[in-house]
């Protein structure tokens, strides 16, 4: 789905450098938030914004904030990037379906 919302907790090529667009380059898909670097200024607050939701997201461990999350930004999938040892810490059951595995990521499908 070419209108797909996709979301992921990772924006830094290196540490303190949010240019990071891989996964939006390569799937050829816009990105809930991704590589705030190349923005102007005034799309930099938002970005801010659903950087840190995404910070929470993938750190929390209470269900309830995860739906929540999910729902504020129509979420339809989640990507975890592997080498950065992400990982969900919520219950994912009947909630998200894995739908894509390798060795770097793993994307899941927002039930």
């Amino acid at each position: 789905d070419k209108n797909a919302v996709i979301a992921s907790y990772r924006a830094f090529l290196f540490e303190e450098d949010p240019r990071f667009f891989y996964y939006s380059a390569f799937s050829e898909r816009a990105m809930l938030v991704e590589g705030w670097g190349y923005m102007s200024k005034e799309y930099q607050k938002e970005a801010l914004v659903r950087y840190e939701d995404m910070k929470r997201l993938y750190g929390t461990c209470d269900r309830d904030i995860a739906v929540m999350l999910i729902r504020k930004y129509d979420i339809d999938y989640l990507v975890v990037d592997k080498h950065n040892n992400q990982n969900f810490k919520f219950n994912k059951d009947q909630l998200l379906i894995l739908r894509y595995r390798n060795e770097a990521v793993e994307i899941y499908q927002v039930v």
